[in-house]
């Protein structure tokens, strides 16, 4: 971990960096370093008040938390959290950037993937859907 770490800066590893490669450790380290670089920029160069950095979306929280390399798809049927997905997807694992999909057929996704019939069955026979 230290032959990555630049001058001045400190870093919190996760649990979830266990195992990970340091060429993988070293593009995420560099990608907060720019993202906290983009803040002071933005910070100078702004009108006050002005947001400069924000928390992940909820999606894009799981995916870091969950995503793994058995994912083989991601199906998708808003337009902008696609996008944003995919843009979340590139930044973090540039090589799973073609599993994130959009979904625009005329059944609804949940239908078209079995995901309803799944919910059912867990709930049985005893109605509660």
């Amino acid at each position: 971990m230290q032959s990555i770490i630049p001058e001045g800066y400190g870093v919190i590893v996760r649990t979830a960096a266990e195992g990970k490669k340091v060429a993988v450790l070293d593009a995420e380290l560099r990608g907060l370093i720019k993202k906290w670089e983009s803040a002071f920029e933005k910070l100078r160069t702004n009108n006050i008040p002005t947001l400069l950095v924000s928390e992940l979306d909820r999606t894009s929280t799981i995916l870091r938390d969950l995503l793994t390399v058995s994912f083989s798809n991601i199906w998708i049927n808003d337009e902008a959290i696609f996008h944003d997905i995919r843009s979340y997807i590139t930044t973090i694992a540039p090589e799973k950037e073609k599993i994130v999909k959009f979904y625009s057929g005329g059944v609804p996704i949940f239908e078209q993937f079995g995901i309803e019939k799944q919910i059912k069955a867990l709930f049985g026979k005893n109605g509660i859907l």
